[in-house]
């Protein structure tokens, strides 16, 4: 797209009015225009898919705090999991190498663990 699409363009695409080859083009040029960017934002409370409908009011601070240490709460989870995912796998690879060495020998040499030759 050589020229700046039309505000009408612009709320076409927001609206998700444009054909797929149109939107193409525009979303294209607001990758690379600063100007036709700042309007879209300009436009998007006016024309994006919330418009018209009632704000969302501001939480509370109780609210807030309350979201935030669940969300925390589920990172500190999922850091958990990650972290005994990890201590398991090296466990179960430590009780593979035990039974593959118990298993193997070379040359009359014991695996390691298995006594000296006699």
């Amino acid at each position: 797209m050589n020229e700046h699409p039309s505000a009408q363009q612009l709320e076409g695409l927001l609206k998700g009015e444009l054909d797929v080859a149109r939107a193409a083009a525009v979303v294209e040029h607001l990758e690379g225009c600063d100007a036709c960017l700042h309007l879209a934002e300009r436009l998007w409370p006016a024309v994006g898919p919330l418009a018209g409908e009632e704000a969302i009011p501001p939480l509370t601070p109780e609210a807030s705090s309350a979201i935030e240490d669940r969300l925390l709460g589920r990172i500190r989870d999922a850091a958990v999991g990650t972290e005994l995912a990890w201590l398991a796998t090296g466990g179960l690879l430590s009780v593979i190498l035990v039974l593959l060495g118990s298993l193997l020998t070379f040359e009359g040499v014991p695996a390691a663990g298995r006594g000296t030759i006699e």
